[in-house]
């Protein structure tokens, strides 16, 4: 008797879902079996949806290395599929006796609540674009404002700095190897750029040029500088 389509669909992903799982623990530099995944949701439709798809991402090779598939016959609330989603994948985890050490998303309260509450061990993370989100926002509130607010919401020296600092702030996150100290350091050298302190610039950077010429305006007042700090910073609770 040949196999139906579904049959064979399902065998193929699992299939490929093995192999992702092999090429990134022979990539990662874990010895007990782990590994950092990124996770997302993605929906039939924009409202109550009826199928959903959760999806984990090794963090090394980009590969799906782990699926889910929920319906509203397993979960009526189309809001709580994704983190019903994430329970499943857990579940597979353990069966294939795989712990992850890292498990990024995209900043869902419901998801960290779970991880909080039945996976101890593992470290909550948000996703790089979800990560900068809050550091976007927080560039618009202090590269603008009304002239009795200068000093206290936002600066002068600041308002061209919104496209600059995205950047930074992605190959910060990018280049700092998961280690912590590394990126306060690589995102306190933003600051420290725009006020023409090049010490901690990349050695590849254009401003370690003798010829350089800043295309922005140098911060020079200590107000703008906190303000820059605190707004790159904080939304990473770092």
């Amino acid at each position: 008797m040949f196999p139906t389509f579904r049959q064979v669909v399902i065998s193929l992903r699992d299939k490929s879902i093995d192999d992702a799982l092999k090429e990134e623990k022979d990539k990662n530099s874990y010895s007990d079996n782990k590994l950092d995944i990124m996770t997302d949701a993605r929906h039939a439709c924009r409202k109550n949806s009826f199928h959903t798809d959760v999806t984990a991402l090794g963090n090394l090779t980009h590969k799906v290395v782990g699926y889910s598939h929920v319906t509203k016959n397993q979960e009526r609330s189309s809001q709580k599929h994704e983190t019903f989603g994430t329970e499943k994948l857990y579940e597979d985890f353990e069966r294939k006796r795989i712990k992850v050490k890292v498990h990024s998303h995209d900043r869902n309260a419901s998801v960290s609540k779970y991880l909080s509450q039945n996976q101890p061990d593992v470290i909550d993370s948000y996703d790089t674009w979800h990560g900068a989100k809050e550091v976007r926002r927080n560039m618009a509130k202090i590269t603008k404002g009304t002239r009795k607010n200068i000093g206290k919401t936002w600066h002068p020296e600041l308002r061209d700095k919104s496209a600059g600092v995205k950047t930074h702030v992605y190959w910060a996150m990018k280049n700092c190897n998961g280690n912590a100290a590394q990126l306060v350091l690589l995102l306190d050298s933003i600051v420290d750029h725009y006020k023409q302190d090049h010490r901690n610039c990349h050695q590849t950077s254009r401003c370690k040029n003798n010829d350089y010429v800043p295309s922005r305006d140098i911060i020079r007042d200590p107000t703008a500088e906190l303000l820059l700090r605190n707004s790159i910073k904080k939304p990473l609770y770092l």
